[in-house]
């Protein structure tokens, strides 16, 4: 019986299928191969990466080292990440991603709780052999309110810093505003101005510092901001209180009326007073008549403050104190006398030449 051979075309076949496989198995590799690294190409992966390194476990202070000082303005670098911190606070974080008009550009925004807090952007880089990209983070943002502004009034020629920062004329909202006092004194005396300066974008109430001709002024908080507290002359204060003691209580004293016509002249009133001034001839005029009837008297509470130095030959004080009028039998009469007054120069003499009462 002759022997059948396998046909050759069998062999063939089998050899191609056999081939077919192999071929296919590599093709199917590299398809795998090209497939992950596509998806890897994708920009949600670094997206995440951006996401997990700088927000997993977030540190305000180390995230906001990635901006320049210009951009915190007048506030601190501390108090922005001290407010962070704060907002953020048992928020848990999360990123989506926010449409761009910027081909080749994704942009994310980062948000803690609610809240928007930050931002990035992805650019592409030059896509590499293959045609995957790859991509840098950049344009990193940072959210935080800024709702405190702040008022400062100081004497025109002061220097005032924020948080450091020595602030501009850009800033100043009102210039030249005169002292209360400007008004009552003499012709040709320069009084005292002020300049008003506004600031804006702070997380917190900013540390102020004021500075005038060397020397740092007290700050205190008033209904329209924060002003400086008046520096006052205690050398004039030394020589003078008593001075301006002796004469508005001789002039109280006088318009008291009875008692007084026993121990203080009209010319012991007059004698502080300047003599071209109008308060002089007011005090010349004013009646001691009326009578409040009592035995004796004494002052309580005096008090000779507030010197003001406008220059070598004018200044301000307040004075005060309490004139108790006693009378036997009766309550006492206590009448309080609180006045500024104004005194310049005549002769060797400071006088009285406007009083003004408080």
């Amino acid at each position: 019986m002759k022997k059948r051979k396998f046909p050759v075309f069998w062999c063939i076949y089998a050899v191609l299928v056999a081939a077919s496989l192999v071929v296919i198995h590599i093709e199917l590799g590299q398809v795998e191969v090209f497939l992950a690294k596509y998806e890897a190409s994708q920009p949600k992966h670094t997206a995440k990466a951006v996401f997990d390194e700088n927000f997993a476990d977030f540190d305000a202070l180390s995230y906001l080292e990635k901006f320049d000082d210009a951009l915190f303005g007048l506030e601190t670098r501390e108090n922005v990440a001290a407010y962070l911190t704060e907002k953020t606070k048992g928020e848990e974080f999360s990123y989506y991603s926010v449409s761009t008009k910027e081909e080749g550009a994704y942009e994310y925004s980062v948000k803690a709780g609610n809240v928007k807090i930050a931002g990035f952007t992805l650019y592409t880089d030059e896509i590499a052999p293959g045609g995957f990209a790859t991509y840098t983070a950049d344009d990193f943002e940072v959210y935080f309110a800024t709702n405190e502004d702040i008022t400062v009034t100081v004497p025109k020629g002061a220097v005032v810093s924020l948080n450091g920062i020595q602030l501009d004329e850009t800033y100043i909202i009102e210039n030249d505003i005169p002292d209360s006092h400007n008004q009552y004194l003499p012709e040709g005396v320069t009084g005292k101005y002020y300049t008003k300066y506004k600031a804006s974008g702070f997380v917190t109430v900013p540390e102020v510092k004021v500075v005038c001709e060397n020397s740092e002024l007290t700050i205190v908080e008033s209904e329209e901001g924060y002003e400086t507290v008046s520096v006052y002359n205690d050398e004039l204060k030394a020589e003078y209180s008593n001075y301006v003691l002796s004469a508005l209580q001789n002039y109280a004293t006088y318009i008291q009326g009875r008692y007084s016509n026993g121990g203080v002249t009209l010319d012991m009133v007059t004698k502080f007073f300047d003599p071209q001034s109008h308060v002089y001839a007011t005090v010349k005029k004013v009646s001691n008549k009326y009578v409040n009837s009592y035995d004796s008297y004494e002052f309580r509470d005096e008090m000779a403050d507030e010197f003001i130095q406008y220059d070598e030959n004018t200044f301000s004080c307040r004075v005060s104190f309490d004139q108790v009028l006693h009378r036997s039998g009766a309550e006492d009469y206590v009448d309080h006398i609180d006045y500024t007054l104004y005194l310049r120069k005549i002769g060797d003499k400071f006088l009285i030449f406007d009083m003004q009462h408080e």
